[in-house]
C-alpha cells in the first residue's frame, strides 16, 4: 500500500534528518540510472525527488545512480552484459546502464566513501563504481555461513545469529 514517493522520498528525508541531528557529515544515496523493468515512471521521479532533497539539505552527499545490480553467481547473461559495460567503446555509450555486479558496486561504493573528498557532492555512475572498485584490493565474496549445532543449549555462549563466519 506504499507509494514510491513514500518509500524513496520520505525515507531519504528521514535519513537526512537523522544525519543532521546526529552530526553525520556525509550521506550516500543509492539511486537509479533508469527505470527498471516494468515499473512506472513514478519510481524514477521519486528517486530524483529524494536526490534533490538531499542536495538541498546542507550536508555533504554522494548520489550513486546505479544500473541494475545482480548477484554474480546467478546469471551468465548478466555477467556478460556487465563485462561489456566496462569495455571501450561500449562503456562510453551504454556503460552507465549496463548491469553491474553487486560485488563491484559494493567495492566501488566503499572505496568512494573511504576516499577523502573526490566523490563528495557528486552524482556518480556505474563507470565511477567500476573504476573505484578496480583500485581496491579484490577479495572473493563471502561464502554462505556455516551453520553449526548449538554447543550451549542454554544459549549463554551462542554466537550471533547462530552461525560462525567462514574460516
Amino acid at each position: 500500500g506504499l507509494t514510491f514517493s513514500q518509500i524513496n522520498l520520505v525515507s531519504a528525508r528521514n535519513v537526512t534528518g537523522m544525519a543532521v541531528s546526529d552530526g553525520v557529515p556525509l550521506v550516500l544515496l543509492l539511486s537509479t540510472v533508469t527505470r527498471p523493468g516494468d515499473l512506472p515512471g513514478a519510481y524514477v521521479r521519486s528517486k530524483r525527488d529524494a536526490e534533490v532533497y538531499l542536495r538541498n539539505s546542507g550536508l555533504e552527499w554522494t548520489i550513486v545512480r546505479a544500473p541494475a545490480l545482480y548477484a554474480p553467481q546467478r546469471s551468465l547473461s548478466l555477467r556478460m552484459l556487465g563485462a561489456l559495460g566496462g569495455l571501450f567503446p561500449v562503456n562510453l555509450l551504454f556503460g552507465n546502464m549496463m548491469p553491474l555486479s553487486v560485488d563491484v558496486a559494493a567495492r566501488g561504493i566503499a572505496a568512494m566513501v573511504a576516499s577523502d573528498a573526490m566523490f563528495r557532492n557528486r552524482v556518480v555512475y556505474a563507470r565511477h563504481l567500476r573504476l573505484a572498485a578496480r583500485q581496491t584490493q579484490y577479495r572473493s565474496p563471502l561464502q554462505r555461513p556455516q551453520y553449526v549445532t548449538d554447543p550451549d543449549p542454554e544459549g549463554l555462549d551462542e554466537p550471533p545469529f547462530g552461525w560462525f563466519p567462514p574460516r
